[in-house]
């Protein structure tokens, strides 16, 4: 039995794969809110956090291996604006082997503010980088400082940023505060008081 595909060429998901799939989209993100908050929580020790990473692997794997059928609530959740969403979503893109939905990650990436760009932030932090590092390097030079010192933090947080980055002092006195909040972790993680 074959499934023929929508309009827009996917396949048309049946109504009990979206539901499984929108509750491993939900538990995503709230393990990750669990695993922001377990690191700081002296209650949990190193077996507590590696359960909460192999719950995450296990929920991704359900979103990444659904291939096509996951598509629609990726892309979604991208333009989303809290960081959760868009984190389990940027998580997902970046495991799927799939041209076009890298494609719509960067162009959420640089169009991200906010809560939404510390979403990408995170998921970019739980992934390698080297793969990503031309990508970044180039929205460095975004406009947009949001987008800036998001690629920023990513590669200072992989030891990839350039030491010749100029903007860095003008986001730590920046309007928005998720950038001052990035900048002065981009200076932390360079050891730059």
């Amino acid at each position: 039995m074959s499934v023929e595909p929508d309009s827009a060429g996917l396949p048309v998901t049946q109504p009990w794969l979206s539901s499984i799939l929108e509750e491993h989209f939900e538990s995503l993100q709230m393990l990750w809110e669990l695993r922001l908050e377990a690191r700081r929580d002296a209650a949990y020790d190193q077996a507590g956090l590696d359960e909460l990473d192999q719950r995450l692997r296990a929920h991704l794997d359900g979103i990444v291996l659904s291939g096509q059928h996951s598509l629609p609530m990726i892309r979604e959740a991208l333009a989303g604006g809290e960081r959760p969403m868009v984190f389990a979503a940027a998580l997902a893109a970046l495991h799927m082997q799939d041209p076009q939905i890298a494609n719509d990650l960067w162009a959420a990436f640089d169009n991200a503010e906010g809560p939404a760009a510390d979403g990408f932030v995170d998921a970019f932090q739980s992934v390698p980088v080297a793969d990503h590092q031309p990508n970044l390097l180039e929205r460095l030079q975004s406009q947009t400082s949001a987008v800036a010192s998001a690629a920023a933090h990513i590669l200072a947080f992989s030891g990839k940023l350039p030491a010749d980055f100029p903007a860095l002092s003008q986001w730590c006195v920046d309007e928005d505060e998720h950038v001052r909040r990035r900048a002065w972790d981009i200076v932390c993680l360079l050891g730059k008081a």
